[in-house]
């Protein structure tokens, strides 16, 4: 599924931020943007967006989706950072 097309204002409010921060690191690649996109990505999943529609939103093919869901919660990523 689009990324666009999530019924759900809540999530599809989330896939918008990962949208802007995956340009946002694209635009300036640095370690924050780099942060704030695993965030949004991790903030979707979390709230049940579909792992299509997170590859939809990043530009991605799904199973590169895959290999970045692995990464956990938020407290494993605050803990590596």
């Amino acid at each position: 599924m689009n990324w666009t097309q999530e019924p759900d204002p809540q999530r599809l409010a989330l896939l918008d931020r990962l949208v802007r921060a995956n340009h946002a690191l694209w635009e300036r690649f640095s370690l924050e943007a780099q942060h704030a996109r695993v965030m949004a990505l991790l903030d979707a999943l979390d709230a049940g967006c579909g792992i299509e529609q997170v590859a939809s939103a990043l530009g991605v093919h799904v199973s590169e989706v895959d290999v970045a869901a692995w990464t956990g919660t938020h407290d494993r990523l605050m803990n590596h950072a």
